[in-house]
C-alpha cells in the first residue's frame, strides 16, 4: 500500500519524527514523507510515531491502495522518480 506521512509537532522535537519515517519512508518535503509500506511496516511506523506524539502536536496517515497520480510543480529531485 503506498503511504504519504505528514506531521505538525513542536520544532524542537522534528528530528525525533524524522527520523523514525525515514526507517521506512522517502521525504519528499520538510515533515512530509511517502513510500510503499506492507501492513506489518505500517503498524510498526504507526507504534513509533503514536509513542512520540504529544498534547497539540499532530501527525496524518494517508494510504491508498489504488494507483497514485502524482503532479508537480516547482523544482523536485530527480530521486523522487524512484518513489513510485
Amino acid at each position: 500500500m503506498y503511504i504519504i506521512v505528514a506531521y505538525d509537532v513542536d520544532a524542537k522535537r522534528t528530528e525525533i519524527f524524522k527520523k523514525a519515517c525515514q526507517v521506512y519512508l522517502t521525504k519528499v518535503q520538510n515533515s512530509v514523507f511517502e513510500g510503499e509500506l506492507n501492513e506489518a511496516q505500517l503498524m510498526r511506523l504507526k507504534s513509533d510515531l503514536s509513542g512520540e506524539v504529544k498534547e497539540n502536536e499532530k501527525v496524518r496517515i494517508w494510504i491508498t491502495s489504488k494507483i497514485l497520480t502524482r503532479i508537480r510543480m516547482g523544482k523536485y529531485d530527480q530521486a523522487e522518480d524512484k518513489i513510485i
